[in-house]
């Protein structure tokens, strides 16, 4: 019985594993591979982590292990923006869960449903046993949606399609989407809430600078908040990038408003004298070759800052792993879990660094 219940768990992770080979596999049009991982789906993309989340989601499983479960995040949908999303298997269960910090938005369970749409889409395009035209019914994970929501205010405990977006008037699709605010202390959901809301505390204090990332880290340690996590150089890194993109948003739409300034005075001395029009044109173009040459440095410096540091790490992962004596393949493996890189960009680097 016992090796029956082996052979079935073993039969089932390679079925997953296949899975998240399709899932995760990267769509130059839709997916900004550049962007950086957010703390919520870098921590929960190691292994030691994810098992304290699931079993924070379901205590009454007892069976499951850490090598039970295959994360399946995708990347960026549609937009070429960071969203801080995150999916896995875990037996026949496929669970979601979505990140919303700043302030309560109800279009989230939206994004949810454009999340599991997608996975399922891939899951079935890359699954040769699985066809759309078969009269059998098809089998798929069964979903689980959850909104990690690390805000305040006021919020419901649940979201739905059918009762947010469309009035409680009944449609021919509906999603529902479990709101999590809280957990049990000390577990490692409550760890990353507090995480969130002492870093939130921080960025009140200090703004968006570098000292707001160092004093969250030496609190969250001192109180013993995801500690050895944070112990990392990596996180932050990770920390540190996601400040710097929020300040150069910032410069970016300081320049927007100067654009839309600039337009509207290009509009009236339009309708004003000839002079008038000859003058707004020449200070249009003038300003916006500026604003185009601010624009672009600014771009180029963000892309390529995530861009080196996610290499250096990348190369920095495999030349530790080559000291600690492990061979390629062990370390292609690891790249592909920890970077989400597929098996080609993992053997690039891997030559790179030979």
């Amino acid at each position: 019985m016992k090796q029956e219940i082996h052979n079935n768990k073993g039969k089932l992770r390679k079925q997953q594993k296949l899975m998240a080979e399709a899932i995760n596999e990267p769509d130059s049009i839709i997916v900004n591979r550049k962007s950086k991982d957010s703390v919520f789906v870098n921590l929960f993309a190691q292994p030691e982590y994810l098992i304290q989340l699931y079993h924070v989601l379901h205590p009454e499983d007892h069976e499951t292990e850490a090598a039970d479960l295959t994360t399946v995040t995708l990347g960026s949908l549609m937009l070429q923006k960071q969203y801080n999303d995150l999916g896995f298997l875990a037996g026949n269960r496929l669970l979601i869960l979505v990140e919303a910090q700043a302030s309560w938005n109800v279009n989230i369970v939206v994004r949810a449903f454009l999340y599991l749409a997608e996975t399922y889409l891939r899951y079935i395009r890359g699954n040769d046993e699985l066809s759309l035209f078969i009269k059998s019914p098809i089998k798929l994970p069964k979903p689980e949606l959850y909104v990690i929501y690390t805000g305040g205010g006021n919020h419901p405990d649940s979201i739905s399609l059918s009762k947010d977006i469309f009035n409680d008037e009944t449609t021919c699709v509906d999603v529902k989407v479990k709101v999590i605010t809280e957990s049990s202390n000390g577990d490692i959901l409550n760890q990353y809430i507090e995480f969130c809301k002492i870093f939130n505390q921080q960025i009140r204090l200090y703004g968006s600078t570098r000292k707001a990332v160092m004093e969250t880290i030496h609190i969250c340690r001192s109180n013993d908040i995801l500690s050895e996590y944070l112990i990392t150089e990596e996180v932050a890194d990770i920390m540190f990038t996601l400040i710097d993109e929020e300040r150069e948003l910032r410069v970016f739409m300081k320049e927007a408003k100067k654009e839309a300034m600039a337009e509207g005075l290009a509009e009236g001395l339009a309708e004003g004298l000839a002079e008038g029009r000859a003058k707004g044109l020449a200070e249009g173009r003038a300003e916006g070759r500026a604003e185009g040459r601010a624009e672009g440095r600014a771009e180029g410096r963000a892309e390529g800052r995530a861009e080196g540091i996610a290499e250096g790490q990348i190369l920095g992962t495999i030349e530790t792993m080559r000291d600690d004596g492990k061979d390629d393949e062990s370390i292609i493996g690891r790249l592909m879990m920890k970077y989400s890189l597929n098996r080609n960009e993992a053997e690039k680097y891997i030559r790179a660094q030979s």
